[in-house]
Parts: structure tokens; sequence; C-alpha cells
């Protein structure tokens, strides 16, 4: 088992704490379970939004976050992170994915701009990122210090 993955409506601070404590259980039952260096695949609650969801693959600016709430989505991805970290050992990457606040390629660089990378890695989706129009080698050469991989069950790695 490489991670889990779980979704949190991160734009909303009331949902932190729920959401960190599914991601925190999460965690627990995989290190339990034998697989120390499995990582939480922390994701928004996509598709909760109406208007993000049918214009997924078309989303312009309008429709994302403000600079406050890029300020709190980011919080609320450190909160659960961190509390993963600190009370499992485990890693938490950031799936970004359509019909969810992340999920064109300027919402992926502001989550990367908005979270501490010792605790948010991030899972470059190479097909939703070109669905949106994105570029997906130019991604991993921007986001490289952010992409975690899985080469076996013992490890996790960093692009150089």
């Amino acid at each position: 088992m490489v991670g889990a993955f779980v979704p949190v409506f991160l734009k909303d601070r009331s949902k932190h704490a729920a959401g960190a404590g599914v991601a925190v259980k999460t965690a627990k039952l995989m290190a339990d379970a034998g697989f120390p260096e499995a990582f939480i695949v922390l994701a928004d609650e996509n598709g909760s939004v109406k208007e993000r969801t049918q214009n997924a693959g078309r989303i312009t600016s309008s429709m994302g976050l403000s600079n406050d709430e890029w300020k709190i989505f980011g919080e609320g991805a450190g909160f659960v992170a961190g509390q993963v970290k600190e009370k499992t050992g485990l890693r938490t990457v950031f799936h970004h994915h359509c019909a969810g606040y992340i999920e064109t390629p300027d919402e992926v660089d502001n989550l990367t701009a908005f979270t501490d990378p010792e605790l948010v890695g991030l899972v470059l989706d190479m097909g939703h990122y070109m669905f949106v129009g994105g570029n997906p080698l130019e991604a991993l050469k921007k986001h490289r210090t952010r992409i975690c991989i899985s080469t076996s069950r013992t490890a996790i790695l960093k692009l150089p």
C-alpha cells in the first residue's frame, strides 16, 4: 500500500479539524498494517462546488479562491499534514483534481506557494494537468522538489 485518499473541503476552516481527524485515523491504519512509508493523499472535496463541477476542465480565474481563501486553504492543508506527521510520522501529498479548487496550473502553483514543502508534497496527475490545458513536462520541471513518488513499499523519493 502506497497511500490512501482523504478529501477535505479545505476552503472552509470549520472543516479542517474533522478532516485532520479522518486523515490521522487513516494514516494510523496504514502504519499499523505495516506500511510506515505510505502517505496520505490529501485532496479538495472535489465535486462539492456546483460551479467548479459543471466547468471542470474549463475553470476561469473568477471561479477560483480569493487571496484570503487561499490562506485558509493553505492553512488547512498544512494543519492536516502537520497532524498526520506529528501523530503517525507519515507524509502527506496533495492530489490536484478536476472539479476541485486545485485544478488548473495556476491553482497548483498557488497550492505550492501557500503550503510548507516540508509538510505538503504533490502528486502530479499528468492526465488531469493536461486535461485543464497544462503541460505536464513543464509542471514536472517546475514542481520537481514537491513531487513525491514511491518506488517500493519502503521508499518514498523526491525527484532531484
